[in-house]
Formats: C-alpha cells, sequence, structure tokens
C-alpha cells in the first residue's frame, strides 16, 4: 500500500476512477491519508444491476421498512439504499464530476432522476434511464451537456408526445453525439436525429449506430418523415461524421448526401459498413452528391472476414 500511496496523484485517481464507486469509497478505511481521496474523483458511475446491499432485516433503516409491504421490501430495500449512497455521493464530493453514468429503473414520476440531476453540474452524460416525462423535460436538465451518448429506445419511455421540432432552450455546450441503435425508418429514428442536430448548434462530431430495421415492428415504422422536412437545419460547426454498420440502405445514403450538404466546414466522414456489403456504385453516389466542404474526406472501411479492408475517397 505504500507503494501505491507514493504515486503521483493524477495516477491514484486513475485507478480510484477504475473501481466502482462502493470498492473505491473503500478506499477510505485504508488509513488517515486515504480517507477522503474518493471524493475528488471525476468520474463516478452508478449501476443498479452491479449495486450490492445487505439485506439483513436488522439492517434496514426506518425508511427502508415503510417503502413497501414485507414481501417487496428486498428489492425496495436495495432501490432505497442505491438512491440514498448517489445522495450522500454527491453530497460529499469536491472539485468536478467530468463524467456521470447512471442507469436505475424508475418509477412513473421518475422523481429520483430529477433529484439527482439537479444535483449535478457536469459536461458529461451516458443516458439509459428513462422515465415517464417527455423529451423535452429530459433535455431542460441537460443545459451543459458538452458529450451526450443515448439510445434511439430510450425514446419511446418518453411518453406520447413523439419528438418535438426544436427544444425550447438549444444545447449550446454540445460538441459530440452519440446515438445507438438507430434505425431511419423507425417512427423516432430521423425525427430525433433531427431534434439534436437542429438544437445543437455547435455540434463537431456526429456518430451513428445503426441497428438492422428488422427489429422495427410495422406499427413503430413510418415512411412520411423525410429529410425534405429538415432543410432549414444547417450545422455550421460539424467536423466529423461517423456511421457504423451502414449498409448502404437509401435513408441512409439519403442522411450522408444530407450532411455533406449542410455542412461547410466538414473535414472527415467515416463509413464503416457492415461487413456483407461493398458495392461501388453507391459509393459513387456520395462522390457525385453536392459539398458544402471543399475539404472533406470520406473514408471507408469494409469488414472482410477478420480483418478490416479500408478506402480513402475524396
Amino acid at each position: 500500500m505504500d507503494m501505491i500511496s507514493n504515486l503521483p496523484s493524477s495516477i491514484v485517481e486513475t485507478i480510484l476512477c477504475l473501481l466502482p464507486i462502493q470498492e473505491a469509497a473503500r478506499t477510505s478505511i485504508l488509513s488517515r491519508e486515504w480517507r477522503y481521496r474518493w471524493i475528488k474523483i471525476p468520474k463516478i458511475a452508478f449501476i443498479e444491476n452491479a449495486f450490492q446491499v445487505s439485506t439483513d432485516e436488522a439492517e434496514l433503516s426506518v425508511l427502508e421498512q415503510s417503502c413497501v409491504i414485507p414481501n417487496e421490501r428486498k428489492e425496495t430495500n436495495k432501490k432505497c439504499k442505491l438512491i440514498h449512497a448517489i445522495n450522500r455521493v454527491l453530497a460529499m464530493h469536491e472539485g468536478p464530476i467530468h463524467e456521470f453514468t447512471l442507469s436505475i429503473e424508475t418509477d412513473d414520476s421518475g422523481i429520483e432522476i430529477e433529484h439527482i440531476i439537479s444535483q449535478l453540474d457536469i459536461n458529461n452524460y451516458l443516458i439509459h434511464s428513462s422515465d415517464d416525462c417527455t423529451i423535452i423535460n429530459l433535455f431542460e436538465c441537460l443545459p451543459m451537456v458538452e458529450n451526450l451518448s443515448i439510445l434511439l429506445a430510450i425514446v419511446e419511455c418518453f411518453g406520447e408526445d413523439g419528438i418535438p421540432q426544436e427544444l425550447p432552450n438549444a444545447l449550446v455546450h454540445m460538441r459530440y453525439l452519440y446515438i445507438g441503435e438507430i434505425c431511419f425508418i423507425h417512427k423516432y429514428g430521423l425525427p430525433l436525429l433531427a431534434l439534436l442536430m437542429r438544437s445543437s448548434p455547435k455540434l463537431e462530431k456526429l456518430k451513428l449506430e445503426i441497428l438492422d430495421d428488422s427489429w422495427v415492428e410495422k406499427c413503430d415504422r413510418s415512411d412520411r418523415v423525410t429529410l425534405k422536412d429538415y432543410s432549414d437545419i444547417w450545422l455550421e460547426h460539424l467536423k466529423e461524421l461517423e456511421i457504423e454498420n451502414m449498409i448502404y440502405r437509401e435513408t441512409e445514403l439519403d442522411f450522408v448526401k444530407f450532411v455533406l450538404a449542410k455542412s461547410p466546414v466538414l473535414k472527415k466522414v467515416r463509413l464503416f459498413l457492415h461487413e456483407e456489403v461493398g458495392k461501388d456504385e453507391q459509393m459513387q453516389t456520395l462522390l457525385d452528391s453536392p459539398r458544402a466542404s471543399p475539404e472533406v474526406q470520406i473514408i471507408v472501411e469494409i469488414a472482410e472476414g477478420s480483418h478490416t479492408g479500408s478506402r480513402s475517397v475524396m
């Protein structure tokens, strides 16, 4: 332990960030010097499924014992302790929090999430938790977000109000946006993407991971929304577009063309194609499409068996 204690503070901080938050907190018992080191780490993650609590009846607090009827107490005991732990950590924490990850199942009110987010002043959010709020309610909680990662599936958890054309308040600090498991034929796919592009005037990098559209139920499909409905979008600061699992569907090609035409400072477009795709004629349609940036480079990588083929075209 003396060897670790003598390491530079930055290295100790990195080690603590790699530990689950409960383990990082337990380092406080090592010595007086270690008692408060964990409360300064800039990266914190609370994952409900990985959170460990005692289920001993004698250790239940008065609050936990009053939460629910006895046969439901075990699960609520865990939930109560997790919320208490989060609030406790945030109350004790010193210094900036650069990244906060929260994976938790909430009730219909979502009051726990709202209370936790209200205590944060951070720049990076990984969203994969939801409540019964609208999509506008969600983004109103993230006014300072700079790097946002979100799954398309979360949108379906925010009521039946659908996706608005724009947010009341723009996400003026956001520089990086990642949307996972997006599908352009899903009724929320293109509207969500357009909403976040329109509401992020300083966006510099956009990354999409495309999901096979075979999973989309017929009732969730929509061909009524097209890119023509978003002709007012202008990606003034976008420098890089990256798309994973692309298979050259018409909707995917149309989106890349849209970004090429709307991004005057775009430097790089990286397309990671599904391994069974490698058609030059579709690539030619991109080469022939109008570009707002004269310097953009299009890079295509095609998975071929166990290795990846790469080619670059201007």
